[in-house]
C-alpha cells in the first residue's frame, strides 16, 4: 500500500495575539531562518561516488555462511539491497517524523510556537525531500516501509489518538 489515510482528532487552537511571549522560541525561530539548508543548492548531487573496490568491506556478514558462500559480485548486491532497505527505512520514518510536526502547528498555543513548530515542519520536509533524492538519484532502489516501522509508526500515532488529544502548552 503506497498510500494511507488516518485522523488526527488533537485539538488545535488559533491565537490571535501575534506579540512576541517567549523570546527563547523567537530566537530557535530566527535562528532556524538563518540556518536553513536547500537539498538542491547545498549539496552537490552530482559528485562522483567513490570508486567501487575489488572486493566488499569487511563487516559482520563475513561470518555468516550463506553469505561466505555469496560469489563477490552477489556480496555486492546484497549489501545494496541491505543499504538501500535502510535508508528507505529513514525516508520513511522521516515522513513519519513530517506528520507528527505538522501536527504541532495547529495546536501549538502561541504565535511564536506555531511560527517554531511550521520551521519544526519544514525541517522535517526537507529530510524527507534529501532522503528521497539520495534513493532517486545515488542509490536508485527503494523499499516499501517495514513491517517494524509502520507498527512502530502505527502504535504513536494510536497513542496519541488514545491520549487526552491534547497538545503541549509552552
Amino acid at each position: 500500500v503506497l498510500f494511507r489515510s488516518f485522523k488526527t482528532p488533537l485539538t488545535g487552537s488559533y491565537n490571535w495575539d501575534y506579540t512576541i511571549q517567549d523570546n527563547r522560541i523567537k530566537r530557535l525561530y530566527e535562528l532556524g531562518k538563518e540556518l536553513n539548508w536547500n537539498v538542491e543548492k547545498d549539496i552537490d548531487w552530482d559528485q562522483p561516488l567513490p570508486e567501487k573496490e575489488d572486493n566488499p568491506p569487511a563487516i559482520f556478514w563475513d561470518e555468516y555462511e550463506p553469505y561466505q558462500k555469496l560469489s563477490t559480485e552477489d556480496k555486492f548486491k546484497f549489501l545494496q539491497h541491505r543499504a538501500s532497505w535502510s535508508i528507505s527505512q529513514f525516508l520513511h520514518g522521516e515522513q513519519g517524523a513530517l506528520l507528527v510536526a505538522s501536527q504541532l502547528v495547529s495546536c501549538a498555543p502561541t504565535y511564536n510556537a506555531k511560527l517554531y513548530a511550521a520551521s519544526q515542519t519544514f525541517d522535517e520536509a526537507r529530510h524527507v525531500e534529501a532522503f528521497n533524492k539520495y534513493i532517486q538519484k545515488r542509490v536508485g532502489l527503494s523499499y516499501p516501509i517495514g513491517h517494524g516501522l509502520k507498527s512502530l509508526l502505527e502504535i504513536g500515532r494510536a497513542t496519541r489518538l488514545n491520549s487526552s488529544h491534547r497538545c503541549i502548552s509552552y
